[in-house]
């Protein structure tokens, strides 16, 4: 059947509109009309639509009465709509006066009715950005004679979308286990003691200072009401000149004086304290070779770092080898080993107020837990800077933990920072979350062919949110 292309003047276009809002009466003839198939294009500047009406129900229709229909394309989010000039099907009567009132032009857009069952309708009109996500309405009007409305309705055609196919993430944080938050804080004392002897001075060269700097890390915890000391470990180094036998009581008698002085200041229970020693710092002395440029280092290095040697032969054949190297590493290295470790172990109570946890966050976080920071997280609107904060400054106390860098990627992708996301990435582990978070930063940078074998992965590691992403990729074709 040819197509018929509609043109009306606009009387008769106002004459065909039907009220809008008005309720339909299904008793007449222009109710009973349906829309059999759709076909809708868009080209860069227009919109074309093919569609064919049902009109099988009017093939009795008065000979006096007429029906119009009115194409419309109106927005589904906005008030901006185009209304298509209309048809008009007539009966017998209305159609031959019709055919003699009208001038040729107009004659093209009347149609008897009964003449088909089917009626093309079909427009193209210039392409506007509100009707990416449009719909296609065709109004419909039933007159009697002197044009008086007797029924109306309106027939819904396709809607339209045409927005851009983008990726929709959705996130998949990970909520932390519940710990026992055990902490610590450590330090190293180089407390100066007699030639050979294990008495400690506090008054002695610089023990003042070191003495104060112990105290200062004990004093921190032990005032703090939610902190409990579960230990203090010291252990005592000494350096490799001198016979091993000789460094292994100075290592132990210095470590015991240290022990002592600290439990008689703060009253300590024994089982809090312990202690250890190591007669000859090696590992030390290799160490701060590394980080020198003295001449024969490797060699030396070599030498220190061989436990095939006895530690008093070590010693001397880098006394007798490098004789001014020796001199040097004696003056300059040497002091720097002889140091006391100190480590307060400690347990930090729990926070459950929302209030309490937000202040500690930028007070003092080291106190919180993961499972506490995401806690408070959940208290915060997902798309606030202070709810990225949070995982930012989670992920900062705990690096290398993996839960806190799927949180911190979760919260980078959905502010759309792709390059931060990747450093998380990559200390993330390979869980499904993991992996799927890894698909968003692809889908998100475009790359589909990257992100859907790890949708697929993930899905297949029982991960919801990648089955989501998997679905939007076929019904959006975005792999395509």
């Amino acid at each position: 059947m040819k197509k018929i292309y509609t043109r009306l003047l606009a009387g008769v276009l106002m004459m065909a509109s039907p009220l809008t809002g008005a309720a339909a009466r299904p008793s007449g003839k222009a109710m009973s009309m349906s829309l059999m198939e759709s076909e809708v294009q868009k080209t860069e500047t227009k919109l074309v639509v093919n569609s064919t009406l049902d009109v099988a129900s009017l093939k009795n229709l008065k000979s006096n009465r007429e029906v119009w229909i009115t194409p419309v394309v109106r927005s589904n989010e906005t008030t901006d709509s185009l209304e298509l000039p209309a048809l008009c099907l007539a009966g017998h009567n209305r159609y031959n006066l019709l055919r003699r009132t009208l001038s040729s032009s107009e004659r093209d857009a009347i149609i008897r009715a009964g003449k088909s069952a089917e009626l093309p309708i079909d427009f193209t009109v210039d392409y506007q950005p509100w009707m990416e996500d449009a719909s296609i309405v065709y109004r419909t009007m039933e007159c009697g004679c002197c044009n008086s409305p007797i029924d109306y309705g309106v027939i819904d055609g396709p809607k339209l979308d045409f927005r851009p196919k983008v990726f929709e993430a959705l996130w998949a944080y990970v909520k932390p286990a519940a710990e026992v938050k055990t902490r610590s804080l450590s330090g190293s004392a180089y407390i100066d003691f007699p030639v050979n002897r294990t008495e400690l001075y506090p008054d002695y060269r610089r023990n003042p200072a070191e003495l104060k700097a112990i105290q200062k890390t004990i004093d921190v915890v032990r005032n703090d009401p939610d902190i409990r000391i579960d230990s203090l470990s010291v252990i005592g180094f000494a350096s490799p000149e001198g016979p091993w036998n000789n460094n292994v009581r100075l290592a132990k008698g210095r470590t015991a004086t240290l022990i002592g002085y600290i439990r008689d200041l703060y009253s300590f229970s024994p089982d809090i304290l312990r202690q250890g020693s190591v007669p000859e710092d090696w590992e030390g002395l290799v160490k701060h070779l590394e980080l020198t440029d003295i001449a024969n280092r490797d060699a030396i290095i070599s030498i220190a770092s061989d436990r095939s040697i006895e530690p008093d032969l070590r010693n001397s054949m880098i006394q007798k080898q490098f004789p001014i190297q020796y001199d040097w590493i004696l003056k300059n290295i040497y002091p720097a080993l002889r140091h006391s470790d100190y480590t307060v172990f400690y347990t930090v109570a729990d926070y459950t107020d929302p209030a309490v946890i937000g202040e500690l966050l930028h007070s003092n976080p080291q106190k919180l837990s993961l499972e506490e920071m995401f806690t408070y997280a959940n208290t915060l609107e997902p798309d606030s800077d202070e709810f990225r904060e949070v995982f930012e400054i989670a992920v900062r106390m705990y690096p290398d933990n993996p839960i806190a860098n799927i949180n911190a990627a979760n919260t980078a992708l959905r502010h759309g920072d792709i390059e931060s996301a990747a450093r998380y990435l990559e200390k993330s582990g390979d869980s499904a979350e993991a992996v799927y978070l890894r698909g968003v930063s692809a889908a998100l940078a475009g790359d589909f062919a990257t992100a859907k074998p790890l949708f697929e992965q993930a899905a297949g590691m029982g991960c919801p949110q990648a089955e989501e992403a998997l679905r939007q990729i076929q019904e959006r074709g975005l792999d395509r």
